[in-house]
């Protein structure tokens, strides 16, 4: 059944030559590339994933596997496919990004232009950091707030973080549970990561480049984790080279087949 909650616009821009997909991290939502949709040309449409369990879609039961999410996005993403379009994800994202674009490799459908992997290392690698979607209570709030993603407001209000939890459990489910088969995609991959990042190491990103028939390129940009936050203008500033890329390809072929 398709939801049509699973993708949400972030920039409308119906003439647009290039589509901009993103995905967002554990405990996220489309709400987190609100921003960007007044940092793109009107040459580039952006819609984002969001996952059931939070926004418009809290009543809905969140999912806790990797295979379930990507069936679901799967069933929607169809009607987004038709013009060029490339995958942006952070951290969870960029492994839901990854997933899908196989899925889409398999079933022989248009695939992105490029997916760009950010915050994230390669999703065939085992998870290596202590897992903590099944810690009691107090020890998963403790750990939620040493990752530094989850909003202060949340964490200091009991009602709110009893009602976000089990989302929140759900998407370090799926992070902490997936591994993927070394399958290589026939999209070119970019990974960006954070010189302050302790949880993914350069290594760790570096592992991408078994994921691609292409080359990969990995960044370095100052920050930690959430550094897709702290140094926006650099992620930006990589995701819009990316799709100058694009743009000017698809203008190649314009002038050559009219």
């Amino acid at each position: 059944m398709i939801n049509k909650n699973s993708f949400l616009p972030i920039k409308n821009s119906p003439n647009a030559s290039v589509r901009l997909i993103c995905f967002p991290y554990a405990g996220g939502s489309a709400s987190v590339f609100n921003s960007w949709s007044e940092l793109f040309s009107d040459d580039v449409e952006i819609i984002a994933a969001q996952p059931p369990g939070r926004t418009v879609r809290i009543a809905e039961r969140p999912h806790t596997t990797m295979d379930n999410l990507v069936e679901e996005y799967m069933g929607a993403i169809d009607v987004y496919l038709d013009k060029p379009y490339l995958f942006f994800g952070h951290s969870l994202g960029s492994r839901v990004a990854y997933a899908l674009t196989k899925q889409i490799q398999k079933r022989g459908l248009p695939m992105p232009k490029h997916v760009i992997a950010s915050g994230s290392g390669a999703p065939h690698l085992n998870f290596e950091r202590e897992k903590i979607y099944n810690l009691p209570n107090d020890k998963f709030k403790r750990k939620l707030r040493e990752l530094n993603g989850t909003p202060k407001e949340v964490l200091e209000n009991q009602e709110l973080l009893d009602l976000f939890t089990p989302m929140l459990r759900a998407d370090f489910e799926i992070a902490e549970n997936y591994c993927s088969e070394k399958v290589k995609i026939n999209s070119p991959i970019t990974v960006l990561g954070g010189i302050e990042d302790t949880d993914v190491t350069e290594e760790r990103l570096l592992a991408w480049k078994e994921l691609s028939i292409y080359p990969s390129k990995t960044i370095m940009a100052c920050g930690d984790h959430f550094f897709i936050h702290s140094n926006r203008e650099a992620v930006i500033n990589e995701v819009t080279n990316i799709i100058d890329s694009i743009l000017v390809q698809i203008n190649i072929k314009r002038a050559a087949f009219g």
